[in-house]
């Protein structure tokens, strides 16, 4: 952030915009590889009815995981201590107006 301008009534202007905003940028690239997109997939849906979505991607990496669904652990997989917050000091004055 830059302090643009101070103002009359004591205010400051800032400038936030990163400071390729509003550049023309040019990017080479090469094309190394694609794949062939493959639309339309069937899915389960409200109480596994299934139902088929024609406009989806049936070989993205997001489709492929609705065709692989993955498995709930055989027990749950935290401590407590996995949710103790890193600032345990009281925080009753955080709350208070």
């Amino acid at each position: 952030v830059i302090v643009k301008e101070i103002l009359s009534d004591g205010s400051a202007m800032l400038d936030a915009n990163h400071k390729l905003a509003g550049k023309s940028l040019t990017f080479r690239i090469e094309l190394v590889g694609f794949r062939e997109v493959v639309k339309g997939m069937t899915v389960a849906g409200w109480n596994s009815k299934s139902f088929q979505v024609p406009f989806a991607i049936a070989n993205s990496p997001v489709s492929e995981a609705f065709n692989n669904p993955w498995q709930w652990p055989s027990s749950w997989p935290y401590t407590a201590a996995d949710f103790k917050r890193s600032d345990e000091t009281d925080d009753s004055s955080f709350y208070s107006e």
